[in-house]
């Protein structure tokens, strides 16, 4: 009985250093955790600085007219308020273009898809194919 009851004793004793253990592991695991995520969040508040420097003239699904009255929404590089760079315009009618703009025109190398499914990836000027490219229909 005495044997029995201090083999309990020490199994209970035992059982306690382990809780104690396993809670003060996991009260370390937090700490460290919470450090991680403090750096975590300055690094991501450095992006994000860094990248509204560098997108300050980029916008995201704005409403935008082309110089033949056709609305959409662009998004991209542009010029004040003009798409000039790169960018896309998802036109209300189904169309798109994807690709290099200059003063609100589609020049340079682009891809657009037509309502009818067709689509020309290659060079534009001044709104048209003009170049090299290849359409598929």
């Amino acid at each position: 009985q005495l044997l029995r009851s201090t083999k309990n004793q020490i199994l209970t004793m035992v059982d306690i250093g382990r809780t104690e253990k396993v809670k003060q592991f996991k009260e370390d695991a937090v700490i460290q955790l919470q450090e991680i995520l403090q750096i975590k969040q300055e690094e991501v508040a450095m992006i994000e600085e860094q990248l509204a420097l560098m997108t300050k003239d980029h916008v995201k699904d704005v409403n935008v007219v082309d110089p033949y009255g056709d609305n959409g929404l662009f998004s991209g590089q542009v010029n004040g308020d003009t798409p000039h760079g790169k960018g896309t315009m998802k036109y209300e009618d189904g169309r798109t273009y994807a690709g290099d703009w200059i003063n609100g025109r589609w020049q340079g190398i682009g891809k657009s898809n037509f309502l009818n499914g067709d689509t020309y990836e290659g060079e534009y000027q001044h709104d048209q194919r003009q170049g090299k490219g290849i359409y598929y229909w």
